[in-house]
């Protein structure tokens, strides 16, 4: 078998006893630690604890505790015994135990580990149920040594599993081996340049992939100190994590893109020039969408503060694949390109622009109809392989076109726990493909000539309108950056299935400032002019949220299935205002005459304005009274939805008075009273002047849209 980690760990005791292994800081950044010979020591003394209990190799145990070396001890000390440790968190109070119950019903867990702290609470919590109550509970206590024994030979090749959250389904426990383990550490600590003398600071949860693997093993795996903060003090203090790196002289820290965007804004306000980030070697970003605006600012704004200019590291990888998958190499910059969005959404990529972060402009500021920009994941990791595959027709893609990612070799996981259907689809085996069974991600991407990874979306996550594909992240940024009283990072976009058409529904958090002093209309307005201008389409409801109230994963990742479900299920718990399109009830049938469909003509002109309906002249050209394109695709939408019929674009153009509207409305309406179908007249052709008064983009977005109707 492969050096395991409690292999790494006795080595470590015996070369290095004296060597600090782990030191947990608290909120005034003081800090206590731990050296190798005392881990050693605990651990081995847990083991023993374990045993005297009856739990042995192979026996799945829960664990459950608070950030602290308790969880490090429990994690090590099951290894040693070959029992099989599930890092979870810790059940809220009066919180639903569902989750929890899923977990002990897929693994037959043996028990639940928790430190002696939290014993009397989880006693209390599990008590209401029946499935987790029926398995014993144990805290342990330092002891004196024993005559008990335990066989140097029981290391399990299961590591431990790694459970999806099960927020809305079944969740499913990834098998990750002591091989598989072994290899993405060996892989990482190369790319990422970890040395004997390296400090690794971290506030990610344990019970997460990234905060275990990063933040606790390759410490100890690479023989370097780490220090450690709890994930609660960063999310209250986020400017704890810069101190900490400036005091303890960390290099090498990981998070997902929220992390650096709350830094960043904490970096930028502060006046004190006591924080340097001189000694980071890699600051690595991955477990969510990695934005090019926040990579971009936190390294204009860290650099400031002596951060290196190629120590950013944007990363790319999964708990299947035991955790990463690419990462951008040591001393090499960080890509991105700027792509025709079209194209994208049909998995073709045309590129348009393209630079490196460390560039002096870098254009995140850029609003455009037509483009989207993606920052590379970096390069594979070596001894493994990317492939990158069409699901359609699961042929082999060329760099630059949009398939699923594909990724093969050692550091692949064993598939999930009693669950062969799911490892089986996820898990696959065909030789024509890969040598050895390649993982199905379930993510979007391509490879550019060079090799690294360009991450594009989930496949599960695509919103598709009219047959057109749409990645929620680029809807939820728009969203997010429409206006500044709106929580970065802090939207779910989704679709919804209604009168047999799919709909776009947003969730968007405020700031609390905005809570204290909101502008609901205003900012409705702005967020669905913002969306229809980039993007084309219309949202059928807006929900304003306060902070941190989509539900989230335990890295920040926004869980867009948990929030469509909360929404069909009307469970939001507290919905600071909400916003649904109305249509009108009037049907073509009920408006007699030109007067009253000029009457509701000035209705929606008026909606659009802001304005009274008294208050403009009928005769005035759409673009004179002040309605843009977006605001002409939603008075157009509005009247198919009233009218029931289907209006082509171009009418907005050849008819664009609320007069020449209504006459036209009119007179279809006498020669075709008898079907329900408007029609354009033959060879009515627009005027120059219509054209003129729009740009060229937006042009293309109404005629994309009318093709795509």
């Amino acid at each position: 078998m492969t050096d395991t980690i409690i292999d790494k760990l006795k080595s470590r005791a015996e070369t290095s006893p004296n060597e600090l292994a782990y030191s947990f800081i608290d909120k005034d950044l003081n800090s206590t630690g731990i050296t190798y010979s005392q881990l050693l020591d605990q651990v081995h003394q847990y083991a023993l604890q374990l045993v005297n209990h009856q739990i042995n190799y192979g026996d799945r145990c829960l664990l459950l505790f608070p950030q602290g070396l308790d969880f490090i001890i429990s994690f090590l000390g099951c290894s040693w015994v070959g029992a099989i440790p599930i890092p979870l968190n810790i059940p809220g109070r009066n919180k639903p135990l569902t989750k929890w119950e899923k977990i002990v019903t897929d693994c037959d867990a043996k028990a639940i580990l928790t430190n002696i702290q939290n014993f009397d609470f989880l006693s209390k919590c599990i008590s209401q149920s029946s499935i987790l109550s029926s398995i014993s509970l144990f805290s342990f206590l330092p002891q004196e040594k024993n005559n008990i024994s335990v066989p140097d030979n029981a290391i399990n090749e299961l590591a431990f599993l790694q459970y999806t959250s099960g927020s809305t389904g079944n969740p499913k426990g990834v098998m990750v081996t002591q091989s598989s383990l072994a290899n993405n550490l060996k892989e990482v600590k190369l790319f990422l340049d970890i040395k004997k003398e390296s400090v690794i600071i971290s506030w990610l949860p344990f019970y997460h992939d990234m905060g275990l693997i990063f933040g606790i093993l390759q410490g100890l795996f690479s023989g370097c100190k780490v220090y450690l903060i709890s994930p609660t003090n960063f999310m209250s203090q986020p400017f704890i994590w810069a101190k900490a790196i400036s005091q303890y002289k960390g290099t090498h820290i990981s998070a997902p893109n929220f992390a650096y965007e709350l830094i960043a804004e904490k970096l930028e306000q502060t006046t004190t020039k006591d924080i340097s980030l001189s000694t980071l070697v890699r600051a690595v970003c991955g477990a969510e969408p990695i934005h090019l605006s926040t990579m971009y600012r936190f390294y204009t704004i860290a650099s400031k503060f002596g951060m290196g200019s190629t120590t950013l590291s944007p990363s790319y990888g999964l708990a299947e694949s035991t955790l990463a998958i690419s990462s951008t190499f040591i001393g090499n910059k960080v890509n991105w390109i700027e792509v025709e969005r079209k194209e994208l959404l049909n998995n073709k990529i045309t590129i348009i622009n393209q630079g490196t972060l460390q560039d002096s402009t870098v254009p995140i500021d850029k609003k455009e109809d037509h483009t989207s920009f993606l920052i590379s994941n970096g390069t594979i990791i070596n001894d493994n392989q990317v492939t990158i595959i069409d699901p359609n027709n699961n042929t082999v893609l060329p760099p630059y076109e949009i398939g699923e990612i594909c990724f093969s070799g050692p550091s692949v996981t064993k598939g999930y726990w009693n669950n062969p259907e799911a490892t089986k689809k996820a898990f696959v085996t065909d030789h024509s493909i890969s040598a050895t069974p390649y993982l199905k991600t379930g993510d979007l991407g391509f490879l550019d000539t060079h090799n690294e990874l360009y991450v594009t979306g989930r496949i599960k996550d695509l919103i598709i309108i009219n047959g057109v594909n749409y990645y929620p992240h680029d809807i939820e940024r728009s969203a997010f950056t429409s206006n500044q009283n709106f929580r970065t990072d802090g939207a779910a976009a989704f679709a919804i299935t209604k009168e047999g058409q799919e709909k776009v529904v947003l969730i968007q958090e405020l700031t609390r400032e905005a809570v204290r002093n909101p502008q609901y209309n205003l900012w409705v307005q702005q967020i669905k002019e913002e969306i229809i201008k980039t993007h084309g389409i219309l949202l059928e409801a807006i929900l304003f949220i306060p902070p941190m109230h989509i539900p989230r994963t335990t890295s920040g990742k926004i869980q867009r299935s948990k929030a469509k479900a909360t929404y069909l299920n009307k469970e939001w718990r507290k919905i600071l205002h909400s916003y649904t399109r109305t249509y009108r009830e009037h049907h073509i049938d009920d408006i007699h005459n030109e007067e009253q469909i000029n009457e509701y003509l000035t209705l929606l002109v008026a909606d659009q304005l802001g304005v009274s309906k008294t208050g403009f002249d009928r005769n005035i050209p759409f673009v004179e009274l002040g309605i843009t394109s977006m605001m002409s695709l939603l008075i157009r939408d509005t009247l198919e939805n009233t009218l029931k019929q289907s209006i082509p674009a171009t009418v907005l153009f050849n008819y664009n008075t609320i007069d020449q509207l209504s006459n036209y409305l009119a007179n279809l309406k006498t020669e075709t009273k008898n079907t329900n179908k408007i029609v354009e007249i033959e060879n009515s052709t627009p005027q120059e002047s219509d054209y003129d008064t729009y740009s060229e983009d937006d042009l293309l977005t109404l005629l994309d849209k009318e093709l795509n109707d």
